[in-house]
């Protein structure tokens, strides 16, 4: 999906910058958060319920 020098530097950022910063903000960030960051499916209950809010 992503090319992977993009996502190599995505993970040293994120080894920085906490993922419950993301997963506790907007809705579509908590959504792509766990979607594209974390890789759960759209069926994981967490998903489901960001899309709901």
């Amino acid at each position: 999906m992503y090319p992977e020098h993009m996502l190599d530097k995505l993970k040293r950022f994120l080894e920085l910058m906490p993922i419950d910063w993301f997963l506790s903000g907007e809705p579509f960030v908590k959504y792509r958060t766990l979607t594209d960051l974390l890789g759960k499916l759209e069926s994981d209950k967490e998903v489901v319920a960001s899309k709901e809010l």
